[in-house]
């Protein structure tokens, strides 16, 4: 089943890639792509991508502790850091098998690591949810570049997306259920540490957003809140997908459709391919971070608190 459903992943992301090029494809020979501002917006938003790896390692040892796990000094950032690469391998989970073998071998218990993953994604997506409305916050003018993008309220399209959500929501508690019933008791949650998870999450996304708009606006003029709010879209979007390696098609699509109407799609697309090639050098060299950073001892466990 795990294996029909990283197929259907794969060929969605084909699909809607292979649509997207269509569309906007043809124009891509009329961009300069070895003109210096486009050159600088790549290496800032390579920067910016590191960043947000670092973030994302220091919110998975937070995590850890929040479900009572204490691990050794750079333990939890190692992991992340050198985990991050598994992503492209199809399949997409490649990236969080390979960081809980880490985390198991260095002595952290199998049930902490699971139930971490998994609310580590549910953080993720709140993060996601409270960048757009932050960015949106701090710059009111351009939310009606973002209205403009959704359906109108009236049209069948919200009802599918409603549908959507609700069923993604059925799924994901039905396989979190699952997962977790041979355990006979789960980490209760240091409340506070998750807060601060999303804390983190959320700037995390904010960065990326902001990366994306680096590189768009080193192309065209495009506000800051749409790259927030189109970035986070395509990364949820990209998360969500089986199959797809680091979100790859998906996300450029998301990132192309969500800001074509603004800047035109062949710039639309450029930008989102370019983004593409600032996360490849940021996990390479987030990669490279995580293998210079000392071995650590074993992690220690605690029993969970509640607070």
């Amino acid at each position: 089943m795990s294996r029909a459903k990283n197929i259907a992943g794969a060929i969605l992301a084909l699909a809607v890639m292979g649509l997207v090029l269509y569309l906007y494809g043809r124009d891509l020979a009329s961009i300069d792509f070895t003109r210096p501002a486009l050159l600088r917006g790549l290496a800032g938003a390579a920067a910016l991508y590191v960043i947000v790896v670092v973030l994302g390692a220091l919110a998975w040892r937070v995590l850890l502790k929040a479900f009572g796990a204490t691990p050794a000094r750079w333990a939890a950032e190692r992991q992340l850091l050198i985990s991050q690469i598994g992503k492209y391998i199809p399949g997409n989970v490649a990236q969080y098998v390979g960081r809980a073998a880490m985390a198991i071998g260095a002595g952290t218990p199998a049930k902490v690591v699971g139930i971490s993953i998994v609310a580590e994604t549910a953080l993720i997506v709140v993060g996601g949810l409270l960048s757009v409305a932050i960015s949106i916050a701090i710059a009111p003018q351009q939310a009606a570049h973002v209205v403009r993008l959704l359906p109108d309220l009236s049209t069948l399209s919200w009802i599918l997306v409603a549908i959507a959500a609700f069923a993604c929501t059925l799924v994901a508690i039905h396989a979190a259920s699952n997962r977790f019933s041979a355990l006979n008791t789960l980490p209760v949650a240091r409340w506070r540490w998750l807060a601060i998870a999303v804390l983190i999450y959320t700037g995390a996304l904010l960065l990326l957003g902001l990366s994306l708009f680096v590189i768009a606006n080193a192309i065209a003029s495009v506000p800051l809140s749409l790259a927030v709010a189109v970035f986070a879209a395509a990364w949820i979007a990209g998360l969500a997908t089986p199959g797809a390696p680091g979100g790859l098609g998906i996300r450029e699509s998301v990132i192309t459709l969500g800001l074509a109407p603004v800047m035109g799609g062949s710039a639309a697309l450029t930008a989102a391919l370019l983004h593409r090639g600032a996360s490849v050098l940021g996990d390479v060299i987030s990669f490279g971070l995580g293998l210079i950073l000392p071995t650590p001892e074993q992690s220690i466990a605690e029993p969970g608190e509640r607070i």
